[in-house]
This record gives structure tokens, C-alpha cells and sequence, in this order.
């Protein structure tokens, strides 16, 4: 996606200079209008992208990249039983059915991420209360707002040192 703001920076007196070192450097800003060259450019990497995402999934799901394009929802959400009937999932389970059928007890799950066992609560078990520690609130006093001309003139500033 490309947002081109050029037209109303315009309006509000703004004018982005680019400051850039590489032909392509500043291509695809939303301050000024997107080229064919500059969409094309893009395109292609979506597409290259794409292409990537799709072989890895007809991969994972033992299927053809032709299969995966011209089905698996398109980009598009799709319900869980759309996605078994589409291939794109084995079956719709809770979490403790599958732990469950994968031989994982369900008193602890461990992160990939975590150094120790964390306990998950099931649905047959009462959540314990969790003491909390309240966070020091430090009292400011509000600074008085800035009138439009300085405002404006902040944004001006921001737009020249993109």
C-alpha cells in the first residue's frame, strides 16, 4: 500500500526536499506520487514474496504451490472448518485436545522462549490470585498547548529530516 500525502502537506504550506544518497532511496514515500517504476519495483518483491510463502506452505502441507495459490483462502480469512475442508488445517481442537493428543501433560506448558516451566490454568481449576506490586505514578503537570502556527511549524521541521 502507498499513501501519497503530497497534496495535503501541499495545503498546509509544507514542502518535503529529499536529502537521499542511491537512485531508489526515497522510492515508495507517501510525500510525493508513487511512479510505475517505483509500483512496479514493489510489485515484484510482493511477488517474489508471495511466491516464497507459497512454496513453504504447499511444502508444510504436502501439496502443490498450484493448489495453495488457487485455493487456501487467497489471501482471504477463512472459518476453521473451511480450512480443514481446504487443506490448510488438519482439524479444528482446544488446546488441551491437542497437547493432549500430543502426550503433553496439561498441568505445565514450557515456552521455547522461557528458562522455566510456566503453570497454565484449566478449565477445571480455580485461578489463584496473582499479588501485584502498583507502579510508582509520578504526577506531571500538563505543559500548556502549543497554538497551530507552532505546531505547524514542528511538523515542517519533522517533514524536512525524513
Amino acid at each position: 500500500m502507498h499513501q501519497d500525502v503530497s497534496k495535503a502537506a501541499e495545503m498546509e504550506g509544507v514542502k518535503t526536499t529529499f536529502i537521499k544518497a542511491g537512485k531508489y532511496k526515497t522510492e515508495g514515500n507517501p510525500y510525493e506520487p508513487l511512479s510505475e517504476e517505483a509500483q512496479a519495483a514493489l510489485q515484484s518483491r510482493v511477488d517474489e514474496f508471495y511466491g516464497e510463502f507459497v512454496d513453504a506452505v504447499a511444502k508444510g502441507r504436502d501439496t502443490t504451490a498450484s493448489k495453495v495459490k488457487n485455493g487456501y483462502g487467497q489471501g482471504r480469512m477463512v472459518s476453521p472448518a473451511a480450512a480443514v475442508a481446504e487443506g490448510m488445517a488438519n482439524r479444528v481442537a482446544t488446546m488441551d485436545q491437542t497437547l493432549s493428543r500430543l502426550g503433553v501433560p496439561r498441568q505445565t506448558a514450557v515456552s521455547p522462549n522461557a528458562a522455566a516451566e510456566v503453570p497454565v490454568i484449566t478449565a477445571s481449576e480455580e485461578p489463584k490470585p496473582v499479588e501485584t506490586t502498583p507502579l510508582p505514578v509520578e504526577e506531571t503537570t500538563p505543559e500548556p498547548k502549543q497554538n497551530s502556527t507552532t505546531e505547524l511549524e514542528l511538523k515542517r521541521k519533522k517533514l524536512q529530516l525524513l
